[in-house]
């Protein structure tokens, strides 16, 4: 049965673009696996925990922020990151610079990573199209 008409957003949410990259990965035959990391913390039994803890050469340890919005594993044994980006979006400059420096990181170690702001934009860092 076709799904019902639906309007879509012309600038859709940062989280839907998201599930639109996570279908295509899943979608993907280079792809093995992807992790969903959410940055932050929340208050678990009255204490704020952590999701994560990044450490990044030259960079103060940082809680929550830094890692790429979806990490995986190529089935060629790469790692790869992607940053999910609105176009219109504003990200706080440290945050930024640390993003930065983790998808730099990822490339010079051998694996792929990038911005996408829709899934053609991660078709083209996972199959190595990017400029």
């Amino acid at each position: 049965m076709p799904r019902a008409f639906r309007l879509v957003p012309d600038n859709p949410k940062e989280v839907d673009r998201q599930a639109e990259i996570i279908r295509y990965l899943i979608a993907e035959p280079k792809v093995k696996f992807i992790i969903r990391v959410n940055g932050g913390g929340r208050f678990i039994k009255g204490a704020f925990v952590w999701f994560y803890k990044l450490f990044v050469k030259g960079y103060e340890p940082q809680h929550g922020k830094g890692v790429s919005d979806l990490i995986g594993l190529l089935r060629d044994g790469r790692f790869f990151a992607i940053e999910v980006k609105r176009p219109d979006s504003e990200t706080k400059q440290d945050r930024a610079a640390l993003q930065a420096a983790f998808l730099k990181i990822v490339q010079e170690s051998g694996g792929v990573s990038g911005i996408a702001e829709t899934w053609r934009d991660a078709k083209k860092i996972i199959t190595g199209e990017q400029a």
